[in-house]
């Protein structure tokens, strides 16, 4: 019995559970051998009640499409199997088969459920080790096993691939920078392609695609040319390993068709277009998005952003993670905003002529830090040069922010409640008023000063001179380090907040009105998780703005301990998970959408995990408090 104890006590996730409440589980734990190439579970088969614990030996996690073998991974000695249908009671998920002699310890469900009344922290961690599991599970299986959209939901299959799935079978057409137009129009022919990468001693430099010759060479009137003189320089490049949403994402956001795809060594080999993304399908994201990128007006815009809710709920059907649900969702908010930008501007320009100065249109709160959902609020700013001469310079941005902030509620984003958009001059400033204006905050960080300014410091750059965003971000550290007393005050504020959990672990729900026994999960669970991580990151110097990011930065640098960050990443991700959810059902209801939700209605398990979900946001109100109290105290 010892030598199963001591060894059960070197396995996470329990190497932190006394002896003694393992003393039961020990005493229902029964042993299987495995000789190789025997089956141990099979994909589709209803479980065991246990959770395999392997002891010794290797095991082959698999499974079988259309009579081939597909392995997911290998695992071994101190690893476990059949923890998915612990949590879901359902059919196991794949094939596990004995590569070698195995010795399997089985620890029974019901014994395992005891435990975790006592150590409800079993649970979450078992819950993280799944998703990671599943989240391997999901990325691999698009690469071998590409499927068919469900009929009706839109396809999202890029976003589970690879670049390598999708790219065509071509030969990347290299030509010369001094090459003639004629040239390369020629070349094109031959090689039957619509592109060619210009190379520089070695390394390309360029792109020249069919649609370049025209534009930029026949359109415009010339007579001679080089391939030099009209390709768009500095490619973009994406690893032919890379996901090919992550090429989605990178053409969206630099708003360009083609990529040079790269091997490992970073050696051009193929070029990605977005045709080849799109496949034949009519109504997939990348040409919702070519449709909104096209758009001439803000009806259209509309039009295109009416489908947010058929992304996220083809991201889901897709098994999509949160991360990559609100990251999708927010660079196609990124792209409407553009181009509501785009035509503000041409209008005003055909009144006023062009912008007197440099600018940026900025994005505050769930926007700068990319965790977009369904309901989104405007939460905008901007940030101008004023040089001499410039006259009235926020007479025009004044003019401009006005339309843009009329076109995008006219797209379906909602004023801001607190008036935080552009049009209000405490949110659009020329670079010194607001370097003033960020002074005085962190000089008087009083309460009203942060309630009014906490979302700001996720701010982003969505249109024009970025660099000015990057110039704020360098005066908000400068000022942070220079008045330490603002974070502790952040710190402190971000706190204030407490998790709606009672003395006897009870959730305390609105006791009345029209979500009475419903908890706010935007109020009570992800906003404290928010802010937070951004006040830690405030005093690490870290300049993400994404909190998945913020976490993993605050760990890198040993804010967090590694088990803390895997902790409030899956805590974020379930409360995010929980909020979507809850917005979809009331979407197909018809109802207003809000981000309540009743914990009664949520199944056993759902509850166990937000109860503890609150217990780790309450640890980490603690360290958020001591840490940027430390920064303001003398040593």
């Amino acid at each position: 019995m010892m030598d199963k104890l001591d060894f059960l006590r070197e396995v996470r996730p329990f190497d932190r559970i006394p002896p003694e409440d393992l003393a039961d589980l020990l005493h229902h734990l029964y042993e299987k051998r495995f000789r190789p190439g025997t089956l141990i579970v099979k994909k589709g088969e209803e479980p065991e009640p246990a959770l395999f614990l392997i002891r010794w030996g290797l095991v082959k996690v698999f499974i079988e499409k259309e009579e081939r073998e597909v392995v997911l991974g290998y695992r071994g000695e101190g690893e476990v199997l059949g923890e998915e249908t612990f949590i879901t009671r359902g059919p196991y998920p794949y094939s596990a088969q004995a590569v070698e002699e195995t010795l399997i310890y089985c620890l029974p469900w019901e014994g395992l459920s005891r435990l975790m009344e006592k150590h409800p922290e079993l649970y979450q961690k078992l819950s993280k080790l799944i998703g990671r599991r599943m989240a391997s599970i999901y990325e691999d299986l698009p690469r071998v096993l590409p499927g068919e959209a469900q009929a009706g939901v839109m396809d999202t299959s890029l976003l589970r691939q690879r670049v390598g799935d999708v790219l065509r079978e071509k030969e990347l057409v290299l030509a010369r920078e001094d090459m003639s137009v004629e040239e390369g129009a020629r070349l094109m022919r031959e090689e039957s392609v619509d592109s060619l990468v210009v190379m520089r001693e070695g390394r390309p430099v360029g792109i020249v695609t069919d649609r370049d010759m025209v534009t930029r060479f026949l359109a415009a009137g010339r007579e001679r040319a080089t391939l030099g003189e009209i390709m768009t320089p500095d490619p973009l490049t994406i690893g032919i390993n890379d996901f090919a949403y992550q090429a989605l994402l990178l053409m969206l956001r630099h708003r360009v068709r083609h990529l040079i795809v790269v091997d490992d060594g970073g050696r051009p080999i193929a070029i990605l277009t977005q045709r080849e993304l799109l496949h034949s399908k009519t109504e997939d994201i990348l040409e919702l998005t070519d449709r909104t990128a096209q758009a001439r007006s803000i009806e259209e815009l509309r039009d295109t952003h009416r489908q947010v809710p058929v992304i996220i709920e083809a991201l889901i059907a897709d098994n999509a993670s949160i991360r990559e649900i609100c990251e999708v969702v927010t660079e196609f908010n990124d792209l409407v905003i553009s181009r509501v930008v785009d035509i503000s501007l041409e209008e005003l320009e055909a009144q006023e002529g062009p912008p007197p100065a440099p600018f940026c249109f900025m994005v505050f709160g769930s926007g700068g830090r990319r965790e977009q959902t369904l309901r989104t609020d405007q939460d905008n700013g901007m940030v101008f040069v004023v040089q001499e001469g410039d006259g009235d310079a926020d007479g025009y941005f004044q003019r401009l922010a006005e339309r843009v902030v009329s076109g995008l509620e006219a797209c379906g984003f909602p004023l801001c409640p607190g008036k935080m958009m552009a049009t209000n001059p405490l949110w659009r400033r020329s670079l010194d008023s607001w370097e003033k204006g960020l002074r005085e905050w962190f000089l008087h960080p009083s309460r009203e000063v942060m309630l009014k300014t906490s979302m700001f410091f996720d701010l982003r750059g969505v249109y024009g001179d970025k660099g000015l965003v990057d110039r704020l971000w360098e005066i908000i550290f400068e000022y942070v380090k220079s008045y330490p007393g603002f974070v502790a005050r952040m710190g402190k504020s971000s706190a204030e907040i407490k998790p709606p959990i009672g003395l006897f672990g009870r959730f305390i729900v609105e006791k009345s009105g029209e979500h009475k026994n419903a908890i706010d999960i935007k109020l009570r669970g992800c906003l404290p998780i928010v802010e937070g991580v951004r006040s830690l990151a405030l005093v690490e110097g870290i300049r993400d703005t994404n909190t998945f990011d913020r976490i993993e930065s605050l760990a890198q640098v040993g804010t967090l301990s590694r088990d803390m960050a895997d902790e409030l990443l899956f805590t974020y991700q379930f409360l995010l998970s929980l909020r979507i959810r809850n917005h979809l059902q009331l979407l197909g209801e018809g109802k207003p959408l809000h981000n309540h939700v009743d914990p009664s209605l949520l199944t056993k398990r759902e509850r166990q995990i937000l109860k503890d979900s609150f217990a780790s946001i309450y640890r980490l109100q603690q360290l958020v408090v001591a840490k940027t109290e430390a920064v303001f105290l003398p040593d």
